[in-house]
């Protein structure tokens, strides 16, 4: 055929020798990882022992003392109680006898500097956040959230003051809630382990009640010191310290008035 030699062997040498050539260089290749991969087996192996054997980077729950101690203590308003049940806390706190969480599961927050020698646990439950803070002599404070903002934050004192406060028992006798509303000032006050209510008609100028007696309940955010008698009233006080006086008859509010 025209354009071909056939009887050139120069062309078919030089395609052997590439070939020779390739050949050559893949056996080289070759030869090369099977000294490597020995060496790169006992790299993988010692990498995945270290993996094995590494400690987590951020210690959890579990990997705190498993001795730590049940909480439970009182403020003004609130009583609070953490129990650990399986390595994790659980939280109940109730607002005047109200449980407005209860068997919350929590979790300890990192401390809060080098200096802060106290626990802090955290729960949520629906639209309370509680945060409490437990001191290593027995020191408690509770500071809940409502739907984001914080609505208080209390202290409770060591059990070992409470022992040592006993003999001023007496000095409880007092006013317990005291306030005044456009119309009305009230007082309510415990004489000899029991409350009594005052209720001066500022408008009058009369004395409505005097030394009446008062039983005490709780609703789902306040505390409600309570006279039944002709007519029920009712001083509150919410959650965030805000007081009002309600007096109901036959089911009918009469009187609504906040206090300052």
């Amino acid at each position: 055929m025209p354009g071909y030699d056939f009887g050139n062997s120069s062309c078919v040498s030089d395609e052997h020798r590439e070939r020779r050539v390739t050949i050559t260089t893949y056996r080289c290749c070759i030869h090369s990882l099977m000294k490597i991969y020995p060496l790169l087996s006992a790299s993988l192996v010692v990498l995945s022992s270290a993996i094995a054997i590494a400690p987590p980077t951020q210690p959890g729950i579990a990997q705190l003392n498993n001795a730590n101690p049940n909480v439970f203590f009182r403020t003004q308003h609130y009583g609070v109680q953490i129990v650990w049940r399986g390595r994790r806390p659980y939280m109940t706190v109730s607002n005047n006898g109200w449980r407005v969480m209860v068997d919350a599961p929590a979790k300890i927050l990192p401390p809060r500097g080098v200096a802060d020698s106290w626990t802090t646990y955290t729960a949520a439950s629906g639209d309370y956040l509680a945060v409490v803070r437990v001191g290593s002599g027995g020191e408690g404070a509770i500071a809940v959230a409502l739907a984001g903002k914080r609505i208080t934050e209390e202290y409770a004192k060591p059990t070992s003051r409470k022992k040592t406060s006993t003999a001023k028992i007496p000095e409880q006798n007092g006013t317990v809630l005291e306030f005044q509303t456009e119309d009305y000032a009230v007082r309510v006050y415990r004489q000899q382990g029991e409350l009594w209510m005052n209720l001066y008609n500022r408008k009058t100028e009369k004395i409505d009640l005097k030394q009446a007696a008062v039983t005490l309940t709780s609703i789902s955010d306040a505390t409600v010191y309570r006279h039944d008698g002709k007519a029920t009233v009712q001083a509150r006080e919410d959650v965030r310290g805000m007081r009002s006086l309600f007096i109901i008859q036959d089911n009918q509010v009469l009187y609504r008035g906040e206090g300052y």
